[in-house]
């Protein structure tokens, strides 16, 4: 197993959000299901590719910025910008 390289101790939710990519018109539901200062864990099945400016409209309308580090099987890492 590779080491974990991420800056900050990520801390394990449930918590629903959506994605906002392709400039507001590619929207999805995702699980986040981990989460710290820096990023978050989340899993969903994207409908489209994940490409370009991505957001992440969380339950208290916050919309973080973030980019895309990993992907595998459903699951997905994002750096917070």
């Amino acid at each position: 197993m590779e080491p974990d390289r991420r800056r900050q101790v990520r801390h394990p939710v449930k918590i629903s959000a959506t994605l906002v990519a392709g400039h507001g018109l590619d929207r999805m539901a995702v699980a986040i299901t981990d989460i710290s200062d820096a990023g978050a864990g989340l899993a969903f099945r994207p409908s489209s590719p994940l490409h370009g400016e991505i957001y992440m409209l969380i339950p208290d309308n916050t919309l973080q910025p973030c980019r895309l580090v990993w992907h595998q099987d459903g699951r997905f890492g994002l750096s917070f910008l």
